[in-house]
């Protein structure tokens, strides 16, 4: 095969082989335009390739990592921001951007009465939200006539906005009429109204279990 030389360099020599491949090979004093039967074709060593490769490798890795904490992990379960629902018992949800539920904490004795036991692992926030209006009603926390308060925290203000309007639909939409809800600015200064007596009206139309 013939190697035309097109370039010299001190170390290499970079000629053009009769397949139209440029290769590089040592510089055996070649010349520019000069033509070669055989070349001493420089290749790279094995551990640079390997190198190469393995480098290559881990940025595809990293960037699905990256790829799966931004698109899944982070919204659905980083703290983007807090619920505080207020009965008497005083809890608070620690929940993520998608508005699942990633802590739940009391604030008063009565609200780890409350959630004790409550699994809300894997929970959407409406969801425990109304879970824990039935446990208060049912351990006689909250009553015909009595009021729930809650409050978001974090995240921008049209996320808080949004989420408060959805929590109290929820609650309303549940126990229209029988429930006073209070939701962000409308949040009275107190923790609680003082609750009614419920009537049998109230206990007939409702499910007192979890």
């Amino acid at each position: 095969m013939k190697y035309l030389v097109m370039e010299t360099h001190p170390a290499y020599a970079v000629v053009l082989d009769e397949k139209g491949r440029f290769l590089r090979a040592a510089n055996l004093h070649y010349e520019v335009g000069e033509t070669a039967d055989e070349v001493v074709e420089l290749r790279l060593p094995p551990a640079r390739r390997f190198r190469a490769w393995w480098l290559v490798s881990l940025a595809v890795v990293l960037l699905g990592l990256g790829a799966l904490f931004f698109g899944y992990i982070r919204p659905h379960w980083m703290v983007y921001g807090t619920v505080r629902l207020q009965v008497n018992p005083d809890v608070q949800l620690s929940v993520s951007r998608e508005e699942d539920v990633v802590k739940l904490e009391a604030l008063n004795q009565d609200g780890a009465a409350l959630i004790d036991g409550y699994d809300f692992r894997g929970e959407e926030c409406d969801d425990v939200v109304e879970d824990l209006v039935k446990r208060a009603l049912r351990m006689g926390y909250l009553e015909k006539g009595g009021s729930v308060s809650v409050t978001v925290s974090g995240g921008n203000s049209h996320w808080q906005k949004k989420l408060e309007r959805d929590l109290e639909e929820t609650i309303l939409d549940e126990y229209k009429g029988s429930i006073q809800v209070y939701a962000g600015e409308n949040v009275p200064d107190q923790d609680t109204a003082a609750p009614q007596d419920r009537d049998d009206d109230w206990d007939d139309d409702h499910d007192w279990d979890d």
